[in-house]
């Protein structure tokens, strides 16, 4: 069996696997949905208080940043299943040389969280979305390009710092459109997470068997504009809110 014929298959488990993931979304709805008046009272009050039409709204954006995470697990399982193999296969660098580009990868998404608990709020998280994804894909597309093993390693250590808050953020972020809701808004941003760390190692394998790994390893980076391109439009949403209510 050829190797094209393996990624088809595993793919078509991953589609299988991501419809039955929304299916269980969906009954873990319904479950949120009956939750006890005791619990976060306040935040339902304050939930009850928003119009039907601004609900709706609401949840809009909060689909809009799942997809914001679902993209992003695509560039972070992708670059965490194939970076080693690209840094030693294309590259020609040592196994264990690409294994350490792994972690200083991680290490920059650790560093990431950090400065963002420090620093995200005077920045704005919706800023700090926006502009470090597009940053950390401009980043990974140069690094790729000059094909260096240092300065793809270097290039994806800046991702790692510019992107890797993702996910914390932009859960508190969909936390705040609805507070009365978090178990809804988890089962749908997790989902939607999940669909893309099934779909992400697939994709890049399957572009690579055709196109070569050096074409597939730039899907990690491309993921990251249309993330960037989400949480804009999720901010613009936001302030065309804002406005109304003003």
């Amino acid at each position: 069996m050829s190797w094209k014929s393996v990624y088809w298959i595993v793919g078509g488990i991953y589609i299988i696997a991501a419809i039955f993931s929304l299916v269980w979304s969906r009954d873990y709805l319904s479950l949120a949905g009956t939750r006890s008046a005791e619990d976060n009272t306040e935040a339902l009050n304050q939930a009850e208080e928003r119009e039907p039409g601004d609900a709706r709204q609401q949840w809009v954006s909060v689909v809009l940043l799942g997809f914001v995470v679902l993209f992003y697990a695509v560039h972070q399982v992708g670059t965490t299943t194939w970076l080693p193999f690209y840094l030693e296969s294309s590259l020609g660098m040592r196994p264990t040389l690409a294994s350490a580009g792994l972690s200083f990868y991680w290490a920059g998404i650790i560093l990431s969280r950090f400065l963002v608990s420090r620093f995200g709020s005077r920045i704005g998280e919706k800023r700090v979305l926006v502009w470090g994804s597009l940053l950390g894909g401009v980043v990974m597309v140069g690094a790729v390009v000059l094909a260096s093993p240092a300065v793809v390693i270097t290039g994806f250590i800046l991702a790692g710092i510019l992107t890797g808050a993702t996910i914390p953020l932009t859960m508190a972020l969909a936390y705040a459109h609805l507070p009365g809701r978090t178990g809804s808004i988890t089962a749908v941003v997790y989902g939607l997470m999940m669909i893309g760390r099934l779909i992400g190692p697939w994709s890049i394998g399957s572009v690579g068997d055709r196109l070569g790994l050096e074409i597939g390893i730039l899907i990690t980076a491309g993921v990251l504009f249309v993330v960037a391109l989400i949480a804009y439009l999720v901010e613009r949403r936001d302030r065309g809110q804002a406005g109304l209510l003003t």
